[in-house]
């Protein structure tokens, strides 16, 4: 096997605790380890790439999966940074359909959201050893991962031969190419449905119509209007949670999930090769790698907003008389980061 010299893991002493929540640290020990959790050796456990009955049927492609066996897709764990500010985190309402002012019925049916996911930070006083190496060891195997497919399929050392080889990985990097700047963008499954596929897996009602979802720009009513069926479509929540554990249904996610830094999660993934059929425009076909979101789980609680000048002069101007009485002074509202260190 063909791979890419190993990924600089940190082998630090004992975390230091004392500005790490109990909480958190126990929560990302638990996301890095057990039979899912990622590890070193991952890559050779890995299996091989096979299309799996009855999934993902598409005339011009084909959906391949690492697997365990012939009918069960390998399911990786690991603990990563939750990126909502990035570009590429696709949380609003029309998920990753945003960039069209319009949409086809074609991708509304495939509307997913998109998430931007970071390596924990190498810092011992916020997050414990076993999480920082296991996040940095998912790195590796999805290069590994790719790297190898590519090798096998011969096309790894002409790539400049080919340009029209279309060629998406899991990851992206800063143009620096630091390994602290190694980003992994994963994908939730499809968020509409056809309300006949999924009346024995979803509690339809309100809530969970297409027509009810927030729809600021109208692209969704416009959508409507011309594919009136559409307008029925289930909103079929993917498995995301918060820190208590409770589902965040999509319609919430550009509110619930508003973190004004990166914030720490526990993923599931599976990962996925489409093969794309050559066309005219790609005669050398396509090849797109994909992370598929199984769950995610926030781990900590989003913070309250820090008040505004305005919610201060309002609370000076209710408090002017008893503050002139007693002598008291005010200041101005510190701004707080999402782990609540001040930083004004």
């Amino acid at each position: 096997m063909h791979r890419l010299p190993p990924t600089t893991v940190p082998t630090p002493g004992p975390s230091t605790t004392s500005d790490m929540d109990e909480h958190l640290q126990a929560a990302l020990i638990e996301a890095s380890e057990g039979p899912k959790a990622v590890s070193s050796s991952q890559t050779s456990q890995m299996g091989k790439l096979k299309a799996l009955p009855h999934v993902d049927q598409d005339p011009n492609t084909t959906a391949l999966y690492w697997t365990l066996d012939e009918q069960t897709p390998v399911v990786l764990k690991f603990p990563a940074m939750l990126d909502t500010k990035s570009f590429d985190t696709k949380i609003s309402s029309y998920f990753n359909n945003v960039g069209y002012n319009t949409f086809k019925e074609e991708q509304f049916t495939r509307t997913r959201a998109q998430f931007v996911l970071r390596q924990i930070p190498k810092d011992l006083r916020k997050y414990p050893r076993e999480a920082i190496t296991c996040s940095a060891h998912v790195a590796r195997l999805v290069r590994d991962l790719a790297n190898e497919t590519e090798v096998e399929r011969n096309e790894y050392l002409d790539l400049g031969e080919h340009p029209n080889m279309v060629r998406r990985c899991f990851h992206t990097t800063s143009k620096k190419n630091r390994p602290s700047d190694f980003t992994l963008t994963a994908l939730t499954a499809a968020i509409f449905a056809d309300a006949d596929d999924v009346k024995d897996m979803v509690d339809i009602n309100h809530d969970n119509i297409a027509m009810f979802m927030p729809d600021t720009d109208h692209r969704y009513t416009a959508l409507f209007k011309k594919y009136p069926d559409l307008a029925n479509y289930v909103v079929v929540p993917p498995n995301i949670r918060d820190h208590n554990g409770d589902l965040i249904l999509p319609a919430d996610y550009a509110t619930a999930l508003a973190y004004k830094s990166p914030t720490p999660v526990c993923v599931e993934v599976m990962l996925r090769l489409w093969e794309i059929v050559p066309s005219q425009k790609n005669p050398r076909g396509g090849r797109t790698y994909q992370m598929m979101i199984n769950s995610m789980r926030l781990l900590l609680p989003k913070p309250k907003p820090n008040p505004t000048l305005k919610d201060y002069f309002a609370q000076s101007a209710a408090g002017s008389t008893s503050s002139q009485a007693s002598g008291a002074s005010q200041t101005l509202p510190s701004e707080q980061d999402d782990n609540g260190t001040s930083r004004g």
